[in-house]
């Protein structure tokens, strides 16, 4: 059980697109990828375009601005694709290549493809379509998760977001209105966490400011995107906490 989320800053890091040549990945720029913002743009719902392999490889590329920590790499797909996608991390702008980690995504599933691996420090991040024409990608969560110092009590509370709005015309007659489809909402307690795992916590609100950045859930058995609404915290005893956290399906 753990959550991921942003901690590189891929929002706001300086992108460029351009191609990775098929013998040693070394980057060019150019401008053949539409919407490449849309890869890190937090939003799950629209993919980018035109990203292909007619030659060369069609390529995004990142500069965190000095090595950051990752060792998750998620991504997400609106549905199922036969074509392939690698994910180059780099000290060197030049390629996706030499001296790279390269992660691939293959048999790629509608919805969150993830890969967990040992702490790499890397400033590049490079994106590449490996075959084909990748046409469902809608987006990259990188950086390092945040496991569980303390498991949660028993019973992690579901409930759910119905999207419903109830109105009452001026002749008095009823109406309701559905927003959205029925969204899970998700409420995990500890009755007694330390000062060292309520700072985690903290830091993790602090750098999603609260709901505002989303967050990946991945509950042992399915992956959630969620919003974190809530983060309660009640002194116990001496640097002892009571802890609710509530997440909230997009």
């Amino acid at each position: 059980m753990w959550i991921l989320y942003d901690t590189i800053d891929l929002l706001n890091s300086v992108r460029d697109e351009g191609t990775l040549d098929v013998s040693l990945l070394t980057f060019t720029e150019s401008a053949s990828i539409t919407n490449s913002e849309r890869a890190h743009d937090q939003n799950i719902y629209q993919a980018v375009s035109n990203f292909s392999k007619p030659g060369d490889h069609d390529a995004i590329r990142w500069n965190l601005g000095s090595a950051k920590s990752i060792d998750t790499l998620a991504v997400h797909f609106l549905a199922d694709e036969s074509d392939d996608i690698g994910i180059g991390l780099n000290d060197s702008s030049a390629n996706a290549g030499s001296g790279s980690e390269l992660k691939e995504f293959t048999s790629i599933n509608k919805g969150w493809n993830v890969s967990t691996f040992s702490s790499l420090s890397k400033q590049w991040v490079f994106a590449y379509c490996k075959t084909g024409t990748v046409s469902n990608w809608t987006e990259l969560l990188a950086g390092t998760r945040t496991t569980f110092d303390f498991e949660p009590d028993m019973g992690i509370s579901y409930s759910a977001k119905h999207g419903i709005t109830d109105n009452t015309t001026p002749g008095g007659r009823f109406r309701s209105v559905r927003r959205f489809d029925p969204k899970k909402v998700f409420t995990l307690n500890w009755t007694n966490i330390d000062s060292t795992f309520k700072t985690t916590l903290e830091a993790m609100k602090n750098s999603t400011h609260g709901d505002f950045h989303p967050v990946l859930f991945y509950d042992d058995s399915n992956y959630w995107y969620c919003r974190m609404t809530g983060l309660n915290m009640t002194e116990v005893a001496f640097n002892r906490y009571s802890t609710s956290l509530t997440l909230e399906e997009i």
